[in-house]
């Protein structure tokens, strides 16, 4: 949540400037993700500045977005490394057992014995699958395989994430 009572959500990291326009190159947070090509802007960096979008497309696995006011390569380059947040109303509707990484993160990571774990604070895509990244309470860092297998559960609404460990994590 923030500060204007919407729901936002990462969907991606600006990596470059395409062209010479003002134009960058997000490459995606999520798998497969679609947005609603009518929209008009989006939040950029850690400050969540809003920048008005003055067109979107796809390309390949990334998005190419040109926001107002960035109109030439070094304005573009500016933006490299920020994170790019739009409402969540702007994305499609997910597929059952498929989560946006924002609703993931800050959950609470338990066995299916009721043993817990620690906190999900990231996610790494691997391309593969999507690893979770625990913190457990004792300061270790625990990896866990988004795959069937392990994760059994993820519940939303009671904040937590049910797992079994499998030999070797």
């Amino acid at each position: 949540m923030n500060t204007t009572g919407l729901i936002q959500l990462k969907i991606g990291e600006i990596v470059k400037s395409h062209g010479v326009k003002g134009e960058v190159s997000v490459n995606l947070a999520i798998d497969g993700m679609s947005l609603d090509h009518g929209m008009q802007f989006a939040w950029v960096g850690k400050d969540r500045k809003k920048c008005d979008i003055e067109k979107i497309r796809k390309h390949r696995n990334r998005l190419i977005v040109k926001f107002v006011d960035y109109d030439t390569r070094d304005e573009a380059d500016s933006l490299r490394g920020k994170s790019v947040y739009v409402l969540h109303d702007a994305l499609d509707d997910l597929c059952p057992n498929e989560f946006y990484v924002d609703n993931l993160i800050g959950l609470d990571v338990i066995t299916v014995d009721g043993n817990g774990l620690g906190i999900l604070t990231d996610v790494i895509n691997t391309g593969a699958n999507d690893v979770y990244v625990v913190n457990a309470e004792d300061g270790k860092e625990i990896l866990l395989p988004a795959i069937r297998s392990v994760v059994k559960k993820v519940d939303l609404s009671n904040n937590r994430m049910v797992v079994v460990l499998i030999p070797g994590l």
